[in-house]
């Protein structure tokens, strides 16, 4: 028997494992390669992929992180696996090909992965959770949490997702006393990541200082709200000291590598995310960051110390939401913040740059970021298959966190190990559930409460704006 915590596993069972989903450098993609690096080494799992999501750059990936290490890259619609891990999130669309593929592959366990910016997740998703799956994973607590207020019945449990930061711990900041200091932001262009909005509020704080610089790297993504256009014009507006880079465009993984290692400091001031592997990744390379106080980036707390490390910025100004991924659907609020909170962070990093990249400061970030490496969400990703421990009442992924198990769920992994489970009589079946923020129910309430003002507004602006062309 293989002995895991308080379990004990047939130890002659190989575990046929199928996972669906992307394999890039997005945050999907990193949803599937994920679960890939926690199995990879495991002699007792096999690893299968999914060929429907595969593309020469996913081979490339493959390549780079797991050379040499035995993946089945195959599916099969007559096969049983044990597990089906689901990782693509915009899958769960209603008209979404892929999903329905994975729909066809057989598992006596089936789970997913999925993310949600909003507060709000579109109900599509969650009859399509209860339907389909057995267990639903999410990357943060606040995605776990909205999930379950929001009508996902099964156990929804939080599961961090790895950060892809093996290069960026290999570089370190450039000694800002020799050069320029610089503030950095990749991004995606969307409205949430506040892109205009971080322009201004840098201009601010160093309109008339040419030893401080910011650096935007963005992409071509279209979102009307907040158009590429959009970006540029603010740019020019600002950029009247010419201490702003601006770029754009699809860059390669080392490219993107070579621009984090020319950051001093890292900001992070977008409005709503369902993640919080940004800032992972300034610790990564040793600098201090600059976060918004969402909901998200506070859970980082639970995992690396604040002080010197992540200067948190209010944001408590509540605004609706709307996704342009799902054709601008009002999906609850996210928070914005004053611009005088970014410009006294800003000014208080440069001031104290000296103290704050200091080599003892650096090396403790990049030890806080190895959590987040393959091998440090190991374990935890494990215990999703190999539970920590299972009753005939409950079921503990982790110690001393425990969720009522149904009987469908008890009899899956009864099916999948071949084992009796341990009758507890002593104590009754828990539901573990989280506190709930009382800013996070005030943000529910007010979202409920406006939702229909916004759409009207929404749509009224909209045709008006189609009117115009």
């Amino acid at each position: 028997m293989l002995s895991v915590n308080d379990m004990s596993y047939p130890i002659n069972k190989k575990l046929e494992i199928l996972i669906s989903g992307t394999i890039d450098y997005s945050p999907i993609g990193r949803h599937t390669l994920s679960f890939i690096g926690a199995f990879i080494d495991d002699v007792s799992i096999d690893i299968y992929i999914d060929n429907d999501y595969l593309n020469k750059e996913s081979y490339n990936i493959l390549e780079v992180f797991f050379k040499n290490s035995k993946i089945n890259i195959h599916s099969n619609n007559n096969k049983t696996y044990d597990f089906l891990i689901y990782t693509y999130v915009l899958g769960l669309l209603p008209d979404d090909d892929w999903f329905k593929a994975a729909l066809q592959k057989k598992a006596k366990l089936k789970i997913c992965y999925p993310v949600c910016d909003g507060s709000v997740p579109p109900i599509e998703w969650i009859n399509k959770i209860n339907r389909y799956f057995d267990i639903c994973l999410s990357p943060s607590r606040y995605c776990s949490e909205n999930f379950k207020r929001h009508g996902v019945s099964i156990d929804c449990i939080n599961l961090e997702c790895s950060v892809l930061i093996n290069k960026i711990l290999d570089e370190y900041p450039q000694n800002q006393m020799n050069s320029t200091f610089r503030f950095g932001c990749i991004s995606a262009n969307e409205k949430r990541k506040n892109l205009p909005f971080l322009i201004e509020a840098f201009a601010d704080a160093f309109s008339n200082n040419e030893n401080v610089e910011l650096f935007i790297h963005t992409n071509d993504r279209n979102d009307i709200t907040c158009s590429k256009e959009k970006l540029i014009k603010t740019f020019n507006q600002y950029n009247g000291n010419n201490n702003i880079i601006f770029s754009t465009g699809f860059l390669s993984h080392d490219d993107i590598t070579k621009i984090w290692s020319s950051f001093h400091a890292y900001i992070c001031p977008q409005t709503a995310t369902g993640y919080f592997t940004t800032p992972i990744e300034a610790m990564a390379l040793g600098i201090p960051c600059i976060a918004s106080s969402i909901p998200t980036h506070k859970e980082i707390s639970e995992y690396i110390p604040i002080k010197n490390n992540i200067f948190f910025v209010e944001h408590n100004i509540i605004k609706p939401f709307q996704h342009f991924i799902f054709d601008y659907r009002l999906m609850g609020v996210h928070l914005e913040a004053s611009k005088i909170n970014y410009i006294e962070n800003l000014k208080l990093i440069y001031k104290n740059r000296s103290n704050l990249l200091h080599s003892d400061l650096i090396n403790a970030r990049k030890k806080y970021a190895k959590k987040f490496t393959f091998q440090g969400i190991k374990n935890k990703y494990i215990s999703i298959i190999r539970p920590y421990k299972l009753t005939n009442n409950n079921i503990s992924f982790i110690k001393d966190e425990k969720f009522y198990i149904t009987k469908k769920l008890q009899q899956k992994y009864k099916n999948i190990y071949n084992f009796s489970f341990e009758k507890d009589t002593k104590t009754k079946p828990i539901i573990t559930t989280r506190h709930t923020n009382q800013k996070v129910r005030l943000i529910e309430e007010i979202s409920i409460q406006t939702q229909n003002i916004y759409i009207k507004k929404y749509f009224k602006e909209k045709v008006n704006a189609t009117k115009n062309k």
